[in-house]
């Protein structure tokens, strides 16, 4: 009597279920049947689950499959980022192609049987993923549970109950079709496990497995911006990514490089206040424009290691807008004004730490790297200049610590070194840190262009002209030629932080202003006006940093193998204290 009730339990169970999917089924487009209702649907064919199932005899056994599979294979998805061991689909994965391959009659069923459908026999368009599956994302993929081998943003195990990863035979964990599909119910759409939809922010389902950092709080998850009708807090994921047929191959982006974010970000189409396609047809630019299929996500070391000058690209040179901005991470804002950090624009990007010897002293190149992934914009590894360093690696030595001088674009680890006679403007001061793109970005302060290191007209990308004649004067020497019609305004990028009432203008030389100036014998002569009013900068001092004090460059040291110090006209013969320097310390080569 026990075993009778047992069995009538388990079979009123497993109608019970049957009738729960056959009712969530009944009103799909999966209900094939020919009173379905469906616009695809069978000619006299009356059963619901004979499309799919079957009984007896079916093959594979496993979910009593009923309808022909496809044995010529397909080609599948593959990334560099891609841990996980890939296969041929396997498993409800390829259940689900032998209909969405669109390679086999919706009637084809085992022991060849022939279902006559109205409407269709085969599915094409969206619904058909075809043979190709390398824009779609990626099926019968192992999942590492490896800590060491895995990827990090990837969620094992998710809590979710309605996202899964299925087990195969062997007890792997694959991501199937049915870890975001249910094909018997459609409650949410596209019968998906679970709304994609909460609270107004989408992709609700990719953040089950994929856990990028930064996301809850970047700009592309939070923005109220409408981008074709639907703003990117509904979109999230999906306006850049498709997961089925997206136009790119590579990691399913609705668009490839650059094209992507100037969808949004550029020119006519562009959803921002600011233009950021504008200054990449500068005369000077990054070549965002110029390249495209040499980036690759998984980049970790410098993108152009042994190149010794901007001209001098490695062949796998680039310079592409997440080589910069990191998508998932980015947020609005730029960096704080005397410091050395990034801006929130920055957030979710890396760069390369560079980690000098100190037994190597001055001028040197760092002797290993350290990649360093921007989370924050006050630590002290959150540095422009590392984000720079990863495709300028030749700077680091001008940069280097323990070179007697530098502009200090690693403040917190190589604080500025000041004799403490400079004469600053335009809020900077001896003691400011600053970032690369102080000096670099655009010349064009437009409010509808963006603003940074994209492009400029002026040569280096710089904000304001910069020549080797900077501040030189008719039939002066110097380096370079040309005389700058305009010299006594402060058009100059050296005179927007360093006075030029100090260091370039001799008109007015006896105020007190000028005596600050480090360039003087103890009688209160400023040096830089006097006798050196309208020669070049460059005629004595380096840009980025020097070996010795002040960003002094040294004519003796020219054929030493120091770039910083080749064109230089400054010979320093007796180096002295600021304020101590005489006519007999140093004379200008070749300057009169």
């Amino acid at each position: 009597m026990g075993k009778r009730v047992l069995l009538l339990t388990i079979l009123l169970v497993v109608i019970l279920v049957g009738d729960v999917h056959a009712v969530s089924i009944l009103a799909t487009k999966h209900n094939l049947s020919a009173t379905s209702g469906n616009a695809i649907r069978a000619v006299t064919e009356d059963q619901v689950c004979i499309f799919c199932h079957t009984p007896h005899n079916a093959n594979p056994a496993v979910g009593l499959w009923n309808h022909v599979t496809n044995t010529s294979g397909y080609t599948i998805y593959a990334s560099s980022s891609l841990d996980g061991e890939t296969t041929q689909p396997k498993g409800a994965t390829k259940l689900c192609l032998s209909c969405h391959d669109g390679t086999i009659g919706l009637g084809r069923l085992l022991g060849g049987v022939e279902v006559a459908m109205v409407g269709a026999t085969m599915l094409t368009g969206s619904k058909s993923l075809g043979t190709d599956l390398r824009n779609d994302h990626p099926v019968s993929v192992a999942v590492q549970t490896s800590p060491a081998a895995r990827d990090p943003v990837i969620v094992l195990n998710p809590t979710d109950p309605g996202i899964r990863y299925i087990f195969d035979a062997e007890g792997n964990q694959r991501v199937e079709c049915t870890s975001c599909h249910d094909p018997h119910d459609n409650t949410y759409g596209t019968f998906l496990r679970k709304p994609n939809i909460i609270a107004g922010v989408g992709s609700q389902i990719c953040i089950v497995c994929h856990e990028k950092q930064g996301w809850d709080s970047s700009a592309h998850r939070n923005s109220t911006k409408q981008y074709q009708g639907t703003s990117l807090r509904e979109l999230a994921c999906d306006a850049c990514h498709s997961p089925h047929h997206s136009q790119s191959t590579v990691r399913l982006l609705n668009k490839n490089e650059e094209a992507l974010c100037l969808e949004c970000h550029g020119g006519s189409t562009r959803i921002t206040a600011k233009d950021a396609r504008a200054p990449f047809l500068l005369s000077y630019s990054h070549p965002v424009l110029d390249r495209s299929g040499l980036h690759d996500f998984v980049e970790t070391g410098p993108i152009n290691a042994g190149a010794t000058r901007s001209q001098d690209r490695a062949p796998n040179a680039h310079a592409e807008c997440e080589d910069c901005h990191g998508p998932h991470g980015v947020q609005g804002g730029r960096h704080i004004k005397g410091t050395s950090q990034i801006g929130s624009v920055l957030l979710g990007a890396w760069g390369l730490k560079p980690i000098y010897d100190p037994a190597r002293g001055a001028y040197a190149d760092p002797i290993a790297w350290e990649k360093v992934v921007f989370t924050d914009t006050t630590g002290p590894d959150s540095l422009e200049a590392y984000l720079c360093f990863k495709c300028h690696p030749e700077k680091a030595r001008e940069f280097n610590p323990y070179n007697g001088s530098y502009h200090a674009v690693m403040a917190p680890v190589a604080p500025p070194k000041t004799s403490g006679y400079g004469t600053y403007i335009n809020g900077w001061t001896a003691t400011s840190g600053m970032t690369c793109s102080d000096c670099h970005g655009t010349n064009n302060t437009s409010s509808t262009v963006i603003q940074g290191p994209h492009g400029s007209a002026h040569r280096g990308i710089l904000t304001k002209r910069f020549e080797p004649n900077t501040d030189m004067k008719e039939g002066q020497k110097g380096i370079g030629t040309g005389v700058h019609k305009d010299r006594n305004t402060n058009n100059d990028l050296c005179f927007d932080c360093h006075d030029r009432m100090v260091y370039g203008h001799k008109d007015g030389y006896e105020d007190n202003r000028n005596y600050r100036s480090g360039f003087a014998d103890g009688t209160k002569e400023n040096y830089h006006v006097e006798d050196h009013d309208g020669i070049a900068c460059t005629a004595c001092h380096t840009v980025h940093g020097s070996r010795d004090r002040a960003l002094l460059t040294n004519f003796r040291d020219s054929s030493r193998g120091f770039p910083e110090n080749r064109g230089s006209l400054l010979r320093v013969i007796t180096w002295r204290s600021p304020t101590r320097w005489g006519e007999k310390d140093y004379c200008n080569h070749d300057c009169k």
